[in-house]
């Protein structure tokens, strides 16, 4: 855009240009960020401040009332546990994979996961080269020209796509979980199980 317009000499954009890396989604894809967006992060904290604080408190009865907001969130998340302690999560087929991965994750990140397998049904293998003990595989969604890189490490058994959903958001993408079946993989790796999601995070 820069070049297109001939922006180069306006000393903003070019400052913006240069630190792209920290606001531009394709530079933070190997960045873990739990799939949370800072807006999105900030608009739910307003959201929760705003039933308890007024803009007219004095620094004390602000933490008092701050205290009640973080009581708040403490008792949706032992609500949250004990839902999770009573009932498993639907599926949406007898699979194994599935089945394994429901005992592990919470709810909420087993219906992310369950997502991305259901989406990984319209993924096909397009091509496929070795080279030693590594397997890439050249994946699509059915219809799209849009090719993924899978490379699958059989000597470590790891796995990773150029999607990077892994590296940002803690699950395995559709690409990667089409490759595991493709290579009869029934279970999800355990080293791409992340304790933080799973139902033994607080033990």
């Amino acid at each position: 855009m820069l070049d297109m317009y001939g922006l180069w000499e306006n000393e903003w954009l070019h400052h913006v240009f240069e630190e792209r890396e920290k606001w531009a989604i394709p530079y933070s894809r190997n960045i873990f960020c739990a799939d949370l967006k800072s807006a999105q992060l900030s608009e739910n904290i307003s959201t929760s401040l705003r039933k308890y604080l007024k803009s007219d408190l004095d620094v004390l009865q602000f933490f008092k009332h701050f205290g009640r907001v973080v009581n708040d969130w403490r008792y949706k998340e032992i609500e949250a546990n004990y839902d999770m302690s009573q009932s498993m999560p639907r599926l949406m087929g007898d699979v194994i994979l599935l089945k394994h991965a429901r005992d592990v994750y919470t709810p909420k990140i087993f219906q992310l996961f369950q997502q991305e397998y259901e989406n990984c049904l319209n993924v096909i293998v397009n091509q496929r080269t070795k080279s030693r003990s590594l397997f890439e595989y050249k994946v699509s969604v059915y219809g799209q020209v849009r090719e993924h890189t899978v490379v699958f490490n059989s000597t470590e058994d790891s796995i990773v796509c150029n999607c990077m959903m892994f590296q940002s958001v803690g699950i395995l993408c559709s690409h990667a979980l089409k490759v595991l079946d493709y290579r009869n993989i029934k279970v999800v790796p355990t080293r791409y199980i992340l304790k933080r999601w799973t139902r033994d995070a607080r033990v």
